[in-house]
């Protein structure tokens, strides 16, 4: 398939990769450094900076002793070892010229966005998508709603799972089966050191696999075994094995099921991250462009299907659209699926559009194809506007470093102290401030699960009947001495101190409560 659509050149092609590389990367730029000025929008970024500076005796240790109430305690094994080693470099760089690291981590987060942009854009070349589609595509797909863009701003593992991902379709795309099967299982293996739930990269191989079905039958399924025996292959040979597998099963098993299967699930109040749950009406609506984008996509395909037929698109064309419907579904079960559906139903548009508009179907102007790619440019750009605009206004929300706490606590409470996190979600903040205190639990409330359950759920039924939290009753349940809770939650400080509690520090950024 002609990848320039009959009216363009070499020339012009390297202008449009330019171009579609540079405005995306600079728009995004300006967006992170405006809408995050002295912290960072993910909560655990402050985790996974911390590890980089803290280097691979930590990230690659089978323990980790900075948790009390966690299977990483005894069990530790890195999910994002790679990324973490990729994190570690990019801080030391930095750290030449900037000696005191700070937040906003923009450095290692541009890296990342730009690795992220590059991968988008060698996956629609290999796709064959015509060159005036790359800009407009690919600021649809990581910016065609505030949400998208959300997600692409953060420095977390997500972002380079991603990259792996659309480098894979790309690779996917043409080629021999061992070809394919080859690539399948060498991604797969970065992969599995990469990110937290190493299967998903099993998603696209396989949608491939399938619409490759027709032609290859079920030699086709070979790729997908090379995708799953690198998965396994990632978890036998990882430097923390067996750890690996038992963090893998915690994370993906017990983390996806476990709620839903524990006796008394529906008493829980160990509540799963906010990107974990179901989006409300406020969230669709701000992801209604993207939403929009998708079913007008859909449209295009459903009328190249009947025009065409279905023989004669290519495979890739069903698998991308499925990851495309598959994703952009699952945001309305979990909300953090958007991260995925934003990226791969930009693909897919670029697909689509670029076939319809060489096959002149559905489309207003394509008899003037230069004229209507112009167009769609600028037209672009106006949900990547309201989706920038949204995302700095989020500036106030945006988690603060806390230095303060942390290091006031490493001055003044005895080394190796045990000190209750009444909140599980501050921890990734408090290790990057503090390295001499011991937290109960953070990351994921399933880690505590997977140590003692009964434990976590007596201490987890103490934090939720508030009003007989006395520091008397929390020290007999946790046997810790003391606590923190961080910054915006001044109205349980002050409910704890009705209470008889007792603060130790206290200021902007946080309080530590004595309980003995």
């Amino acid at each position: 398939m002609n990848g320039d659509g009959g009216f363009l050149t070499s020339q012009h092609e390297r202008m449009f990769l330019i171009l579609a590389f540079v405005i995306p990367m600079l728009w995004l730029v300006f967006v992170r450094v405006e809408g995050m000025p002295d912290g960072e929008t993910a909560n655990d970024a402050y985790y996974h900076i911390a590890m980089a500076e803290r280097g691979p005796a930590v990230f690659t240790a089978k323990k980790f002793p900075a948790l009390e109430l966690s299977v990483w305690r005894d069990h530790f094994a890195d999910k994002e070892l790679l990324y973490h080693f990729m994190l570690c470099g990019l801080v030391r760089l930095q750290k030449i010229f900037v000696p005191v690291l700070h937040a906003p981590f923009h450095f290692p987060a541009f890296v990342f966005i730009t690795l992220l942009i590059l991968s988008l854009l060698f996956a629609m070349k290999r796709l064959g998508v015509s060159p005036p589609l790359y800009l407009p595509m690919t600021m649809l797909a990581l910016m065609s709603a505030p949400n998208v863009m959300f997600r692409v701003l953060m420095l977390r593992p997500h972002v380079f799972s991603l990259t792996l991902m659309l480098v894979l379709c790309g690779l996917l795309a043409r080629g021999s089966l061992r070809w394919k099967t080859g690539w399948a299982l060498t991604i797969a293996l970065i992969y599995t050191w990469s990110y937290s739930n190493p299967q998903f990269i099993v998603i696209p191989v396989l949608f491939f696999a399938l619409a490759d079905l027709p032609a290859n039958g079920w030699k086709s399924l070979l790729p997908a075994a090379g995708a799953v025996a690198g998965v396994f292959l990632g978890l036998l040979i990882h430097p923390q094995f067996p750890n690996s597998f038992i963090i893998w099963k915690v994370q993906s098993i017990d983390a996806l099921f476990g709620p839903l299967l524990s006796e008394g699930a529906r008493t829980g109040t160990l509540m799963p991250p906010v990107e974990m749950m179901s989006p409300g009406v406020i969230w669709n609506r701000n992801a209604l462009p993207m939403y929009i984008f998708a079913y007008f996509n859909f449209l295009i395909f459903a009328r190249l299907i009947a025009r065409l037929g279905w023989k004669n698109l290519p495979p890739y064309f069903y698998a991308v659209g499925g990851l495309s419907l598959i994703f952009t579904g699952g945001t309305f079960l979990v909300l953090r699926t958007i991260e995925y559906a934003g990226p791969f139903t930009g693909l897919f548009g670029a697909l689509v559009w670029s076939l319809a508009l060489r096959e002149k179907i559905f489309l207003p102007g394509t008899d003037r194809p230069k004229r209507f790619c112009l167009i769609l440019t600028l037209a672009a750009f106006l949900p990547a506007g309201a989706a920038a605009a949204m995302n700095i206004s989020y500036a106030e929300g945006i988690t603060p470093e806390t230095k303060g706490i942390g290091q006031w606590m490493e001055r003044n409470l005895p080394e190796r102290a045990l000190v209750v996190n009444l909140s599980w979600g501050d921890f990734p903040s408090l290790f990057h401030a503090n390295r001499k205190q011991v937290f109960l639990w953070g990351m994921d409330p399933e880690f505590s699960v997977a140590a003692d359950p009964k434990r976590t759920r007596r201490i987890e039924q103490l934090l939720l009947n508030q009003r007989e939290l006395t520091p008397r009753r929390f020290l007999a349940g946790t046997g810790a001495d003391y606590a923190v809770l961080l910054a915006k939650r001044e109205k349980f400080v002050d409910f704890l101190k009705s209470l008889g509690w007792k603060t130790i520090y206290e200021s902007s950024d946080g309080a530590v409560f004595k309980v003995r």
